[in-house]
């Protein structure tokens, strides 16, 4: 029994995953997927045994994982000449069942922060447009998508919506909160100046 089979029939064990061995490398790398959460956990063969590593959710180089002390889904090592049904019931004990549920916990840390980043970002733009500039809906930094640069006659501006929750414009940093109350502030002061319609 070849890789490709052993982890095919092992993953036929364990209810709820699929097997996908890798396009090209099928006799040393695949996958197991949960079919409910979309968790994933990567097989390796090496030298008789049998690595399970479980993956996180990812935003750029962010790695969506509980600090190791917290967490309870790590690496399983096998042997490769076990049958499947007794691979599979201990990859089963140490791994897959806690691992899903671990993997969907940090799924929802990833949307909260995704919310999070959407309205900062949206401030951030907002701020830019008071200071007489519109940042052009395409220009933003291709790995993290956080960030534009933006031009007028009088202002040069580059805005990151940051990881730690901020946004900085340049040297200027101010949190999301914090910008709200800014643009509230300006847009008061404009209107009382005649300069902007209520």
């Amino acid at each position: 029994m070849n890789f490709d089979q052993l982890i095919s029939a092992v993953a036929k064990e364990c209810k709820g995953w699929t097997w996908a061995a890798d396009n090209e490398w099928p006799e040393r790398f695949g996958i197991m997927t949960h079919t409910k959460t979309g968790a994933r956990v990567y097989a390796r063969s090496s030298a008789g045994r049998v690595e399970f590593s479980p993956s996180w959710p990812q935003a750029g180089r962010h790695n969506y994982a509980k600090p190791e002390a917290e967490r309870v889904s790590y690496c399983v090592t096998v042997s490769s000449e076990r049958i499947p049904a007794v691979i599979a019931k201990d990859v089963q004990r140490r791994l897959l069942d806690a691992y899903p549920a671990e993997y969907s916990e940090m799924l929802d840390v990833q949307s909260k922060d995704n919310k999070e980043e959407e309205k900062r970002i949206k401030t951030a733009r907002k701020l830019a447009a008071l200071l007489g500039v519109t940042p052009p809906a395409n220009q933003y930094d291709k790995e993290s998508q956080k960030a534009f640069t933006c031009y007028s006659s009088s202002v040069s501006l580059h805005v990151r919506a940051e990881y730690s929750g901020s946004i900085t414009f340049d040297r200027l940093t101010v949190s999301s909160k914090l910008g709200e109350a800014i643009i509230k502030t300006i847009r008061r002061e404009l209107i009382k100046a005649g300069e902007l319609e209520a």
